[in-house]
């Protein structure tokens, strides 16, 4: 598993892979499990295992570790204003309320 968990952080299923001949590499998609947890960036250790008769598993790099970056809400959060009239009417606008994302397109809501 590396540290992510099958399952819970990615979708834990064998995936079969064809190579045609003289190919030596290819595109594989591992389902991702997203998640609201906060958490650092996870790794899966990935193997080429079981050939078909006849062929070899490369002996230079038949493993590979893949991260899984966690896009996680912002913890920065600020309101322009810390106080405001005891008697404002309700609903006024007392502040400007903002984050720092990293992740350009990111959205969240805050109750």
């Amino acid at each position: 598993d590396g540290t992510a968990e099958g399952g819970v952080d990615y979708i834990n299923t064998p995936i079969t892979v064809t190579f045609a001949p003289d190919e030596t590499y290819k595109d594989v998609q591992i389902p991702i499990a997203g998640d609201t947890n906060v958490e650092p960036n996870e790794t899966v250790n990935l193997t080429l295992v079981n050939p078909s008769a006849g062929s070899l598993v490369g002996t230079t790099q038949p493993n590979a570790v893949l991260t899984i970056q966690s896009y996680d809400p912002p913890t920065n959060i600020t309101l322009s204003a810390t106080s405001t009239n005891e008697n404002v009417t309700p609903n006024s606008v007392i502040g400007t309320f903002s984050t720092t994302d990293p992740t350009i397109g990111d959205t969240f809501t805050y109750s």
